[in-house]
Formats: structure tokens, sequence, C-alpha cells
């Protein structure tokens, strides 16, 4: 196993994209990457088991959601997960997206309990997608997601979402009512998030296409990979 900010290349892009952050200093959960083939031996504690293909969040594709990854996974259950994941390598949906001599590392981090989670695309202006509980929802699509438009830190529109589920480790729930009435972020949270965005595409040389999460007032960097696609209106 490799140490999660020793990751190079040879880890997948994912992993080696992390490993750069968190030797930055970025608030990435620590965590550990299985090369292929490699066992598994960690302590108790819950996990989030993640893909790290070769060719998987790179410049020229992205291949997001093409790979298994499984969030609030006992120890005891990390080694199904791991396989689970080196197997959805080889699944049907992975077709389009697989090279010729396409490896499987997986990464293993400390699960994180959010209470808000989201995407942030980098740019002038920012755009800032987020939901109560687990990102699940947002990158699923199984919610409408509260929107925001955020420049030099001030927040220049906003857009009430139809945030009616929430996914947590264990349940799938509905929203109240004064939740779904909310905006799930602060403004001070927004610009927290602007300021995250700008140094990770300065570090990283391109937009980017964040994953985060607020656990109580501590933010996380869950994952980042370049913009693919350009977003609507830019």
């Amino acid at each position: 196993m490799i140490r999660l900010e020793s990751a190079g290349p040879e880890c997948g892009s994912k992993a080696a994209t992390l490993g750069t952050l968190l030797r930055a200093g970025f608030p990435v959960p620590p965590g550990t990457v299985i090369p292929p083939g490699a066992a598994v031996d960690l302590p108790d504690g819950l996990y989030a088991v993640r893909s790290s293909a070769s060719g998987e969040d790179t410049a020229g594709r992205s291949a997001a959601g093409v790979y298994d990854s499984f969030l609030g996974v006992r120890r005891s259950e990390v080694a199904d997960r791991v396989a689970a994941v080196r197997a959805s390598l080889w699944s049907a949906r992975a077709a389009d997206y697989r090279r010729t001599g396409e490896r499987m590392s997986v990464i293993v981090q400390r699960h994180v309990e959010a209470d808000v989670s989201g995407v942030l695309f980098t740019g002038s202006p920012s755009h800032i997608e987020a939901s109560w509980g687990l990102g699940e929802s947002v990158v699923s699509g199984l919610v409408t997601p509260d929107a925001f438009i955020v420049a030099d830190g001030n927040v220049l529109e906003r857009r009430l979402g139809a945030k009616t589920t929430r996914v947590d480790r264990t349940t799938t729930s509905p929203v109240t009512a004064a939740g779904q009435s909310a905006y799930c972020l602060t403004d001070s949270q927004l610009a927290r998030l602007w300021q995250l965005g700008v140094a990770v595409e300065q570090l990283l040389g391109a937009p980017q296409d964040i994953e985060f999460a607020f656990e109580g007032d501590r933010l996380w960097l869950l994952q980042a990979r370049p913009i693919t696609v350009p977003l609507r209106g830019t």
C-alpha cells in the first residue's frame, strides 16, 4: 500500500492529483492507495473506497461515474469493496472509456460524515452546486442542488434548489420543509470555497471540477479533476 500523499502517476490520475494536493497542504482526507494486486490491511474505521484508473480524471476525459466507488465502508468490508472497484474496470459501462493497458488502483480514505457536499467549478466566476448530506445526491442527480455564482469571494447569483432528499452514510431521508427553503451554504462558506478553488487551479494549472464537503465547519477537498466540458453560459 502507498500513502496517499506519496501517490504519483503510477497510482492513477485521481490518486496522483490528491497526492499533489496533500503535499501542498490542502485539506484532503488522509488515506492510502491500493495498487493492482496488492493486499488490503487497514485499522478499524469507516472508509471511502474510490477508483483511480490510469486514464481516469485526465484532461482528455473524466470518466466520471464510470467506475465504482463506495462510501461509509467498515474495515471488514473494505477488501470486498476494493475487489468491486477493481472489477468495475471491466464493466460494460466502462467499455467505451477503457484503454489498452488500463490499470486500476484503489484509493481508501477516511470517510467524511458530511453535513453539506457539492461540486465547485473553478473559473472567473466560479460555479458552485451543493445540497445537504453526502455528495452522492448532487453528483448522481438525485436532487436539484442550490446553485451559486461567486467571483472575488462575493456571491453574484444564487438559486434555491429542490433539496428534497438527503443521503447520509446509512440512510436516505426526506429533507424538512425548513431545510428545503434554506440555502445549505453561507456566504462565508462560499467565500472559503472560492478561495480554495483559486488556490487549486493555480497549483494544478487549469480550471478544475472539485468535489467538496463540509463536516461541521471543516472543509474537505474530496476530489479534483480538469474541467473537460465547458459550463453552460460560459
